[in-house]
């Protein structure tokens, strides 16, 4: 189903968050907007895929916070 697709996708894509932070859901989200998109278009299709997409999208930014927070290293 979907949804199991979704969680074995993140599983694999997004890497244990190192400690427990305010910050964890941009870590996610931005561990997540790094997911090719063939692997999404796996997952979803039409509408859902483009929602998906944006949404991902709006975490790309956010690798300069997360290591100033201490939440990755600069090199990841």
């Amino acid at each position: 189903d979907q949804y199991g697709k979704l969680t074995n996708l993140l599983d694999e894509a997004v890497p244990r968050c190192p400690s427990k932070s305010n910050y964890a859901l941009y870590y996610v989200g931005y561990f997540f907007s790094r997911v090719p998109d063939e692997s999404l278009e796996a997952i979803f299709e039409g509408d859902e895929l483009a929602a998906v997409k944006k949404h991902a999208k709006r975490y790309q930014g956010y690798k300069n916070m997360l290591v100033s927070q201490g939440l990755m290293k600069d090199d990841e």
